[in-house]
């Protein structure tokens, strides 16, 4: 995963701009509005073939409108897949929050 945010981070000037789950978890939190926040962490896994894969990044917004080289980052995540690939796949391990709250009153 760390190999695959740095092909992003070189590739999609979308992507660099984003902010980090764990900063908009952060802001949720701290909003004047928020009280009582609980989360759940849960863990889940995909996995790719390499065509799987493709389609998984370009459907993402910040790769089909933040990437100018698009075959230079098809040929990133292709050297990215045979480096991480276990028999023709490759897993996206995930970490899910939910944070549920009350909001406060205006």
């Amino acid at each position: 995963m760390a190999d695959y945010d740095a092909l992003l981070r070189r590739s999609s000037s979308q992507y660099q701009v984003l902010d980090s789950w764990e900063a908009t978890l952060r802001k949720l939190k701290d909003h004047p509005r928020v009280v009582a926040p609980r989360e759940r962490r849960d863990g889940h896994a995909q996995r790719f073939t390499f065509e799987a894969l493709l389609g998984r990044a370009w459907s993402s917004s910040y790769v089909i409108h933040g990437v100018s080289d698009p075959s230079g980052f098809d040929a990133g995540l292709r050297r990215l897949f045979e480096a991480h690939a276990t028999d023709g796949i490759v897993e996206f391990p995930y970490r899910t929050v939910a944070l549920v709250f009350r909001t406060a009153p205006r």
